[in-house]
């Protein structure tokens, strides 16, 4: 998590918003160093001198061959609020929570959006033409 408890801020208000981490003055070689296991996870940009890192909200992993909810422990190491799995056709939907992360049926932020439903719509493209897929 870029926000830790030395920052003179309420930390109840920033992990509630996006959490940008900005360098400037950097070469590329310095961005390169960023390529490394320690930052996965985190979108990397390098624009005009400056690298900008930023954690996503939502994590969704399509899985096919590797992968695992084992994969929980580096999202919440880096404080992903919500992750979603898609394996063998289904959709698993995680929230992190004080202990950790919590299997869900609906999004909370989309409350009318459930697995279920995300299933549906996602397996369908798979097999029938996007454009023509009815609700």
């Amino acid at each position: 998590m870029l926000i830790n408890t030395k920052l003179p801020l309420s930390l109840d208000y920033l992990q509630k918003q996006d959490q940008t981490f900005s360098l400037s003055g950097m070469t590329w070689t310095d961005y390169e160093k960023f390529n490394s296991e320690e930052y996965l996870g985190y979108r990397v940009s390098y624009f005009n001198g400056v690298i900008t890192l930023v954690y996503p909200n939502l994590v969704i992993e399509v899985i096919f061959s590797s992968g695992s909810i084992d994969d929980l422990e580096k999202y919440q190491a880096i404080g992903v609020k919500k992750v979603w799995f898609w394996k063998n056709n289904k959709i698993t939907f995680y929230e992190l929570q004080s202990e950790g992360y919590t299997e869900i049926t609906h999004s909370k932020y989309l409350s009318n959006l459930t697995y279920e439903l995300l299933e549906k719509f996602v397996n369908k493209g798979l097999t029938k033409n996007p454009l023509i897929i009815e609700g």
